[in-house]
């Protein structure tokens, strides 16, 4: 349902948003060497083809720069600042005109996500992303056409009779315009039905492996981080995809633990930070991605027991509310 409303809205309305179209990681304390050269490389120059064969205007192209959060003497909105500007010259040496950039802008420490307490928690703030602003043109103006003005006013007066049985008019071309928005409407609804279809398709694939955990019926203690590492034997390898990264941590947690949203976010950053990452560009705000997670552990009935609210620390460190769950 709330994938036909987005594209409900989409079809009548205007859209206003940033389109995120690249995101790059750096080295610790440096703005002009990244985390992995060549998967940057690589990563620049499909960038900077895909840039080139839009058609842009003067200022579309946003860079945006930030830090981790580091114990030293490195102003974080300066090197979050270069790191901006690092990328903005490598899209330029690719092809890119420079005038289609806005300054790079550098956000330093703000909106970093996780704890920032360990290198793999650090590791996802030290980025960079570039994105589109888009514009939707205004609508051409419609022709006006001047209706012809008679050469002679004709004498004879035409009665009720003849003016039936007279030729019509032309009026001015009124033809309507093809149906766009209830088109993208129809495909909207069609996708959401393939989505279902697949979504049910794939919960019926079995797990790899299926770790064991020990019952613990009657537990009324939250299962925090520590406990749940001591219990999981979970191979990277494994996973290929969020939801079967999802399944299988809620999969070590023991039987009858309660545990919320942000114990499965935080195990999400510590071990298998690639996978979060490369989910990460597809939603707007950390927000609307942690909510994602969240109606995905909802989704595993099999699993899982949707308890209601409580309210603990987030990967920001900081107390919000969020689902509590039960491991059955």
């Amino acid at each position: 349902m709330i994938f036909l409303a987005f594209f409900g809205f989409s079809a009548f309305c205007d859209s206003g948003e940033q389109e995120e179209i690249g995101f790059l990681l750096f080295s610790p304390n440096r703005s002009d060497r990244f985390a992995n050269e060549n998967q940057a490389k690589n990563q620049l120059d499909d960038l900077a083809k895909n840039l080139r064969e839009k058609t842009l205007v003067p200022g579309q192209i946003l860079v945006y720069g930030y830090s981790a959060v580091a114990a030293n003497r490195i102003n974080s909105a300066d090197l979050s600042r270069d790191r901006a500007l690092f990328v903005k010259n490598e899209l330029q040496k690719r092809g890119v005109s420079g005038n289609l950039f806005s300054d790079p802008v550098g956000h330093g420490e703000v909106d970093t996500w996780g704890r920032n307490t360990s290198e793999a928690a650090r590791r996802p703030n030290r980025r960079v992303r570039v994105l589109l602003d888009v514009i939707v043109p205004p609508a051409p103006p419609a022709p006006i056409i001047a209706s012809p003005v008679p050469d002679k006013v004709p004498d004879k007066v035409i009665t009720v009779n003849e003016k039936a049985a007279a030729p019509a008019v032309l009026a001015t071309d009124s033809s309507s315009k093809f149906p766009w928005k209830i088109l993208f409407l129809l495909l909207g609804i069609a996708l959401l039905a393939a989505i279902i279809f697949l979504s049910s398709k794939a919960k019926k694939r079995p797990m790899d492996k299926v770790v064991d955990a020990p019952s613990a019926a009657g537990s009324s203690a939250v299962g925090d981080v520590n406990k749940i590492n001591e219990n999981t034997n979970i191979k990277r390898s494994k996973f290929m995809d969020l939801e079967n990264v999802i399944r299988g941590i809620i999969t070590s947690i023991p039987s009858g633990v309660y545990f919320d949203l942000h114990t499965v976010t935080e195990k999400l950053l510590q071990e298998h930070d690639d996978v979060y990452l490369m989910n990460v560009g597809q939603y707007t705000t950390a927000a609307h991605y942690h909510s994602k997670i969240s109606s995905i552990i909802t989704q595993d009935t099999d699993l899982v027991e949707l308890i209601g609210q409580c309210y603990s620390k987030n990967i920001h460190d900081k107390y919000s509310e969020c689902h509590l769950f039960k491991r059955k």
